[in-house]
């Protein structure tokens, strides 16, 4: 078990750094109320809605995957539960089939 821990720790690289574009354009989303409302605040920031669209649906994808941990963290699991049903509503969830 510690060969494959030691294959795949990643050192702590100060320099990384969250895009606060791509966080803030998530963000937007959740505190939209309703896609023609967030897609007005896109075109004030010149980003196409295909793309916030992409971006949101990625998120949901990764908190998906994060929400099977509920053996292992729970507490993570229920909140990228959370996250991603939030993220989900219309019209994003008519694209997203489980």
């Amino acid at each position: 078990m510690q060969k494959v821990k030691a294959a795949f720790e990643i050192p702590f690289n100060p320099e990384l750094k969250t895009i606060p574009d791509a966080a803030g354009t998530v963000l937007a989303w959740l505190d939209a109320e309703s896609w023609q409302n967030y897609n007005g605040l896109l075109k004030l920031g010149g980003v196409a809605d295909g793309d916030a669209a992409r971006l949101i649906m990625q998120t949901a994808e990764h908190l998906s995957q994060m929400s099977r941990l509920f053996e292992t963290h729970p507490e993570l699991a229920r909140l990228a539960a959370e996250g991603k049903r939030r993220l989900l509503r219309p019209p994003l969830s008519e694209e997203m089939v489980d």
